[in-house]
């Protein structure tokens, strides 16, 4: 059996700045600023499990810690032993919230991407005034929006992909009869 769940609280804590921040800026060692939290008692932070954990070179019980085990299992109401593997993603929990002084900011993770894109399309739906302005455009209104977060990713959803240029070329291509050189785009 297959299962699926989201914990709506937040259950692991993500790692601390320490002062020398402030001196030296920021300069992340990414084996020790970006290990969660899951508990702080002394009880809860060992790593060590039974024996039978330990030797079994199938069990994903023995990769993970017995708390976390623990909490997986009561989540979705079975025991620790019916979890054969996880995978486990990590995101932020905290809900958006408008802050500042005036309560004029937003406050939200990934706003950077969602609210761009947005607001790009946006802007294509509102530059056309009244139906009848596509009859008669010259210009090619696009907007392109990507999967990937680095606009230089060269995933195949990535915008460093070759698929968007080659879409844009054939658009183009197309409708100028073939009169576009290489640096059109």
């Amino acid at each position: 059996m297959q299962a699926t769940s989201r914990f709506y609280h937040p259950l692991l804590f993500g790692g601390l700045l320490f002062s020398t921040v402030n001196l030296d800026g920021f300069k992340p060692n990414l084996e020790t600023h970006l290990l969660p939290l899951l508990s702080m008692k002394p009880e809860d932070t060992s790593l060590e499990s039974n024996s039978k954990e330990k030797n079994s070179a199938l069990s994903s019980k023995a990769h993970h810690h017995r708390l976390l085990m623990q909490v997986l299992s009561d989540e979705l109401n079975c025991d620790v032993d019916d979890i054969v593997n996880i995978e486990l993603n990590v995101c932020d929990t905290q809900p958006s919230c408008l802050g500042g002084g005036n309560n004029e900011f937003i406050f939200s993770g990934r706003l950077d991407n969602l609210a761009s894109s947005y607001c790009a399309l946006r802007a294509l739906i509102d530059s056309c005034e009244s139906p009848g302005d596509l009859a008669s455009e010259n210009a090619i209104r696009m907007v392109a929006l990507f999967d990937n977060e680095e606009v230089g990713s060269g995933s195949v959803q990535g915008a460093g992909a070759p698929t968007m240029f080659q879409a844009m070329r054939r658009i183009v291509g197309d409708l100028t009869n073939n009169y576009v050189s290489e640096g059109s785009f």
